[in-house]
């Protein structure tokens, strides 16, 4: 049925692919890809083609007709994704930088390190077009390592494509996965890059996890090889790796699995897991841990704990998915298993068995504590949306749509249908940021601490007289309930609020004032019975 309705969908679709678009200058790089004879691209293998990028630098505009200065060579190209180029006429496509003799060659593309492998993704469904940027660029700035990116417009043997992402491939590299390389012969420990994926393209080779709860009979999970490729490894090397991970997921399930010396923290890093968890449950990635998933090991002599990352395919991140919860602000992505269960690739039992242990959470509170106030504040994320939309306004936009007119229809699997570019926009922005909002208080109950009876104290309001602010201060079990109304001295209402306790820590409420200084009374209940009754003075 999925693929039938695969079928019918790119049939319609299809008609778009006739629309031709004026094109001949770009605020935007341009990337010229050439095939003999204007041979379609393939699925796979890799076809040689010519490719040329223009780039005339910031703030310049670029013409079709300009020199190829950025790039000029041979590469090997194919279409790449399971999902989009089934069901999309606008491919996405993987490419190899080639010499003369075919062999592959690095180069550094447009301020991005050098490398010989690149992948150009297409977005169609993503009709905000930023939504893996705006994955890549937050991520770099939560992990060790994000693909860096950037926004082209792509024309194939003289047919326009529209904007596309120009994605680094996730690789060994010392500018991106930084791994030792791996040698057998000197350490079969590292360095490894496994994937969670569908099994179709390059890795379909890999070996099935040791613990799986099924919720139906054909469930499984299989770890896939990524690096080195599998015709690349010895018997040994797999039968190495294999034990290794099957060691590491015993750990997981024994009864001492927490134990911070003997633990899973002998086998891998929460810190990566961490981050990787926090970025992909800020995007409520439908894929998040389960497809489109990468983790590595470095040598033992190095670090050889398993480390989570780098993230990976958010086209149906931020609100774009109308199944399994993917359209709800609200909500763990990492109960998948129990939202929908009869999906074929779940999540492994890795995740909620890290949520049991006590340390891991507190890490957790902490860590996403400081994204909030950093990287992933409201502030932040409002500014990255902005300049990412704004690299593609005018008429890179514009001609995208021409090209590929979807806006306003319905393009799996849509949750939101925007007339607008504007609306798309303002449906991610919005979006987003109920995203974060739910996270900050659903956050703060994943550990609630002990309660300490002796340690409770009545609210109190710090500093009064006021200074511009203030606070309420106390301590109570977690669950009670703060209450409290603000009244000027005439006795009209200022400001009102309730306020549940998420966890057994002292606990801060921010007290708005008003612009006017003056005599303030403020009245606070907790669980209903009165704890304060005072004078504020501002």
């Amino acid at each position: 049925m999925k693929r039938l309705l695969g079928i019918l969908l790119w049939a319609a679709w299809s008609l778009h692919a006739t629309a031709q678009v004026n094109f001949t200058e770009s605020s935007l790089p341009i990337v010229v890809i050439l095939t003999a004879n204007a041979q379609e691209i393939p699925d796979e293998p890799k076809i040689p083609a010519n490719m040329g990028i223009i780039y005339n630098g910031p703030g310049q505009l670029n013409r079709l007709n300009d020199p190829w200065n950025e790039f000029q060579g041979t590469v090997g190209i194919e279409r790449r994704g399971a999902t989009s180029q089934q069901l999309f006429p606008k491919f996405p496509y993987a490419i190899e930088l080639r010499d003369a003799s075919g062999d592959d060659v690095s180069a550094p593309l447009l301020g991005m390190p050098k490398e010989s492998d690149w992948a150009l993704i297409s977005n169609y469904n993503d009709k905000s077009l930023i939504r893996d940027a705006l994955a890549y660029t937050l991520a770099g700035s939560v992990m060790h390592y994000a693909p860096r990116c950037r926004f082209v417009e792509v024309v194939i043997n003289n047919q326009y494509q529209g904007i596309y992402l120009l994605t680094e491939r996730i690789k060994r590299d010392d500018n991106r996965v930084d791994l030792k390389k791996n040698d057998p012969a000197k350490d079969p420990s590292g360095g490894y890059i496994l994937k969670l994926d569908k099994e179709e393209g390059d890795s379909v080779i890999g070996f099935w996890t040791s613990h799986l709860k099924p919720y139906h009979s054909d469930q499984q999970i299989r770890f896939l090889y990524h690096y080195p490729r599998t015709e690349d490894l010895l018997p040994a090397q797999k039968q190495y790796l294999q034990n290794w991970m099957y060691t590491l997921e015993e750990n997981l399930r024994a009864p001492g699995f927490a134990h911070p010396a003997t633990g899973y923290r002998k086998y891998l890093d929460p810190a990566t897991f961490i981050n990787f968890m926090w970025v992909n449950e800020a995007a409520k990635n439908i894929d998040g841990y389960r497809l489109s998933t990468f983790f590595y090991k470095d040598r033992d002599s190095i670090d050889g704990r398993l480390k989570m990352g780098p993230v990976w395919d958010f086209n149906l991140a931020f609100g774009n998915c109308n199944y399994c919860s993917g359209e709800t602000t609200y909500g763990w992505m990492w109960d998948f298993n129990q939202v929908c269960g009869q999906d074929y690739w779940v999540i492994p039992f890795w995740w909620e068995r890290l949520r049991q242990d006590t340390n891991f959470l507190i890490e957790a509170q902490q860590r996403w504590k400081e994204l909030r106030a950093g990287t992933l504040s409201d502030q932040a994320v409002e500014f990255r949306i902005d300049s990412l939309a704004g690299v593609l306004a005018g008429g890179p936009r514009s001609r995208n749509f021409q090209r590929w007119p979807v806006l306003g229809e319905w393009v799996w699997p849509n949750n939101f249908v925007g007339a607008t570019y504007e609306q798309e926009l303002d449906y991610l922005r919005t979006w987003l940021l109920a995203r974060l909002h739910w996270m900050d208080n659903a956050t703060m109950g994943l550990y609630t601490g002990t309660y300490q009876p002796s340690g409770f104290f009545a609210p109190r309001i710090l500093p009064n007289p006021a200074r511009g602010n203030t606070r309420i201060e106390y301590y109570a079990e977690a669950g009670a309930q703060l209450s409290g109304v603000l009244y000027d001295v005439q006795g009209r209402e200022i400001h009102r609020f309730i306020e549940s306790v998420k966890n057994h820590n002292k606990q801060i409420y921010d007290l708005p004032l008003p612009s006017a200084a003056g005599l303030y009374f403020l009245q606070i209940d907790l669980e209903k019975q009165q704890y304060l009754r005072q004078v504020v003075v501002y």
